[in-house]
């Protein structure tokens, strides 16, 4: 474990320089140190917790939108994933196996531990971030969490102080945190009890500094929605699952066990959602979603042709995201972008 340790603070470029012979015994004493050590989840201690919950509460939300972008920024996003260590066990759908699966085979951990170097030359490459980075990106994309900065901007601009956000896939709580910082009320749904039971944890430990409120429901958006009073609610803002991109679960509230077909899900789903959302919104609110095409899907057309209809043309941002370690490795800083459709009511 001691080797271990001390590779943990080798840069790339400084085992990319060595031997071959070296460059495998270095491979080898940080393989033995991870597959020890376990997968590294995310764990933030109460004094990390504070410090991180600060930091974003500080942060200048104009500073997040640049010329119609929103640029990316990972403030408060380590504090919002340690809530959810179950993320990493959720696969894509062109995947069998989720980034767990591929950390515990001994032969995937050491070849990946081996790429590490070429990836960030100029970072302590295996350390635990790199090497959660390694996993999610093998397996084609860990599902990725909503910037809670993106998040507290968006809410800061198209919300009121102390009005409700209502946000009905919750996720793995990027925008709860974001709206945390914000004097706001924050209603979030989501189909997952586990994704429910850890943003319930998050209020839990950030209630003695946050500064809005939050309710927390265990459904699926579709049923839940119809529920809400008619225009009572300031911003609905989202960012709901690619259909079956993702599979998080085999719960029943699952969009994806209660559609089989796309055809399906966005006739009962997305358009549900959307049309449900114009109901609940204040005139004078907004509508914010954040939706992309799949590899397969059409989501982006569909989301606007059902929302054209009532609630008019909307303002387009870029929700700019940085790309993979391995495109990064190049030396070419390749950035790619998903849309956020501004809808006002």
């Amino acid at each position: 474990m001691r080797d271990g340790l001390r590779v943990l603070q080798l840069f790339g470029r400084d085992i990319l320089a060595m031997s071959q012979r070296g460059r495998e015994q270095l491979i080898y004493h940080a393989f033995r140190y991870w597959r020890e050590a376990g997968f590294p989840y995310p764990r933030l201690n109460a004094d990390e917790i504070e410090r991180d919950f600060r930091l974003l509460q500080k942060s200048h939300t104009t500073k997040a939108f640049v010329r119609g972008s929103l640029k990316t920024a990972t403030t408060g996003l380590r504090l919002a994933n340690s809530f959810h260590p179950q993320m990493w066990h959720v696969r894509s759908q062109q995947h069998r196996l989720a980034p767990i699966d591929y950390f515990n085979d001994d032969t995937c951990l050491r070849e990946l531990l081996g790429r590490a170097p070429r990836f960030w030359p100029n970072r302590r490459c295996w350390n635990a971030q790199c090497v959660r980075s390694l996993f999610r990106t093998y397996s084609s994309g860990r599902v990725a969490n909503f910037r809670p900065l993106v998040a507290r901007a968006i809410i800061d601009r198209f919300s009121m102080p102390g009005g409700d956000v209502l946000d009905f896939c919750a996720g793995f709580g990027g925008r709860l945190l974001g709206s945390l910082t914000l004097n706001r009320h924050y209603i979030g749904v989501d189909a997952s009890g586990l994704q429910v039971n850890g943003s319930k944890k998050m209020v839990k430990a950030l209630r003695r500094i946050s500064v809005g409120s939050a309710e927390l429901h265990h459904a699926s958006a579709e049923d839940f929605l119809p529920s809400v009073p008619a225009r009572s609610v300031d911003l609905v803002f989202s960012s709901p699952p690619f259909f079956n991109t993702e599979l998080y679960g085999e719960e029943p509230t699952q969009s994806t066990q209660r559609y089989p077909s796309y055809r399906d899900w966005a006739h009962s789903f997305l358009r549900v959602v959307i049309l449900e959302a114009h109901r609940i919104s204040r005139p004078g609110g907004f509508f914010v979603i954040n939706v992309a095409d799949s590899r397969k899907f059409q989501l982006r057309t569909d989301t606007l042709r059902f929302a054209i209809p009532v609630f008019g043309m909307p303002k387009i941002m870029r929700l700019v995201m940085h790309s993979r370690p391995l495109q990064r490795s190049t030396g070419v800083e390749i950035f790619r972008w998903e849309p956020v459709f501004v809808f006002k009511t």
